[in-house]
């Protein structure tokens, strides 16, 4: 079943790659393969390394795997017939995105290379909506962060664990606060690119406006521990530089990536601390209870102390991988 998994993931990869290449090829646009390879890193990539994993009985421990906690929390993942049949449907979806893409840019002509209209931007609607979804998104969000108080329990747990319309409605007004002030601010970025796709109505205020609110907005994602919408629109902010400035895209997306980056690791430290905590800034060590071993028999030979190769491996394994994946 193993073999027949990797004919599958080939037979998938392999055109897929090649059609990446070729619309590249068309239009020279940069952010075609950073996309492509953001898509895939999503989708088939962590089946590499699971596929063989499974086939040898779950010994990826030994190299710093350390995805198999997901078992227990999603479900048991096995190469079986059902995920040879899920690799093929995904493997489809990417295969159609390549297609669309292909239809997309099917040839160079000379019309492309004519200088594009330069849209007016009005970035005082980026900066004030940024901030009102912020402040929408806390309202939003105060009786977790109250229950979070109560129960000495962080900020990040309280809010993820809450549900309904409001909790949607969180999530939304975080992913528009986030396409609003980092987007906004790489629109700002982009205008002095050879050839630019849009212009500022505003003066250079705004060149001081935006890291200040972005700022304040990273500061309430490391609050609240949500990182997705930092990573989204920075991906997407990056992604529209690289496409005006080429390979020196990097230059203007130096401060953004400095605020979004440092907020995104921020985040994720803050976010494992207690109410209690934040407050005294002071980490309490409590005892976890231990999931070792495991109660799915598949991995209950996974031991807690995997070994020094392990250790040093398992940063490279990074459980995005796997998580997504699985998804």
């Amino acid at each position: 079943m193993a073999l027949l998994a990797y004919l599958v993931l080939l037979l998938f990869t392999v055109p897929y790659v090649i059609a990446v290449v070729k619309v590249y090829r068309r239009s020279q646009d940069l952010t075609i393969p950073v996309g492509a390879f953001l898509v895939y890193f999503w989708t088939l990539m962590g089946a590499w390394p699971f596929i063989l994993d499974a086939s040898t009985g779950y010994m990826g421990y030994r190299i710093g795997m350390a995805y198999y906690y997901l078992m227990e929390k999603m479900f048991p993942f096995e190469v079986d017939a059902d995920y040879v049949k899920a690799l093929a449907l995904l493997g489809s979806f990417l295969l159609g995105l390549a297609a669309a893409w292909l239809l997309m840019f099917k040839r160079r002509t000379h019309a492309e290379d004519r200088p594009r209209q330069v849209v007016a931007v009005d970035h005082r609607r980026f900066l004030v909506g940024g901030l009102c979804f912020v402040l929408l998104s806390f309202t939003l969000v105060i009786p977790d962060i109250q229950r979070a108080m109560r129960d000495d329990v962080s900020v990040y747990l309280a809010i993820s664990e809450a549900a309904g319309a409001r909790a949607a409605l969180h999530g939304l007004m975080n992913e528009m606060a986030a396409i609003c002030l980092i987007v906004g601010y790489a629109i700002r970025l982009s205008e002095p690119a050879p050839s630019p796709m849009f212009r500022s109505r505003n003066g250079t205020w705004v060149d001081r406006a935006y890291p200040v609110c972005l700022l304040l907005a990273g500061l309430y994602f490391v609050f609240i521990g949500d990182r997705h919408p930092l990573f989204l629109g920075l991906v997407i902010g990056c992604l529209l530089l690289f496409q005006l400035f080429g390979r020196k895209g990097w230059r203007p997306a130096l401060p953004l990536v400095l605020i979004c980056a440092g907020s995104i690791v921020l985040a994720g430290w803050v976010r494992s601390f207690s109410w209690n905590e934040v407050a005294t800034l002071e980490k309490f060590e409590t005892p976890k209870p231990d999931p070792y071993p495991y109660d799915l028999p598949l991995i209950a030979h996974v031991p807690a102390k995997k070994g020094a190769v392990a250790d040093l491996l398992e940063p490279v394994w990074t459980n995005e991988l796997f998580a997504a994946h699985f998804s």
